[in-house]
């Protein structure tokens, strides 16, 4: 059965919010499938088997968005606790340590000795990438105008 994006989101938003497992098997039940293999909805439905504790399959959306955006911190982020779940350590570790480079990656920006990132630049960021930049959003007023 395919469940479109919002409907996907929707269900795991519930979840998360209402800490609900019945929200969780009701998802495990109707078999949530992305339309056009939305990276977002992978994102979601990871959320709702790592929820349920699925980390076969949780693994198995957390790669497909680590694939096409390899730059997700969420999504390495919940793939080291997919991985963690499965009992596969030597995974969980390589995925914070990509992690890591990501967090790397962006406090060279803020902290570039000519070109530094501004609290300007990390608010525009973080309004359309949410998903990748959200994470970031304690260091807005503390940047450079």
């Amino acid at each position: 059965m395919r469940v479109p994006l919002h409907d996907a989101q929707s269900t795991c938003e519930r979840y998360m919010i209402e800490q609900s497992g019945q929200l969780a098997q009701a998802a495990a039940e109707v078999e949530i499938q992305p339309v056009f293999d939305d990276i977002d909805a992978h994102f979601y439905r990871g959320r709702v088997l790592l929820a349920q504790k699925k980390g076969e399959k949780a693994v198995e959306e957390f790669r497909l968005v680590v694939g096409e955006n390899p730059d997700s911190a969420q999504g390495h982020f919940y793939l080291a606790l997919a991985h963690r779940l499965n009992g596969q350590e030597n995974l969980y570790w390589e995925a914070h340590r990509k992690l890591s480079e990501i967090d790397h990656h962006v406090m060279d920006m803020i902290n570039h000795p000519t070109n530094p990132i501004t609290n300007s630049d990390l608010e525009k960021l973080v309004a359309r990438f949410p998903e990748r930049w959200g994470r970031y959003r304690g260091f807005i007023g503390r940047l450079p105008k």
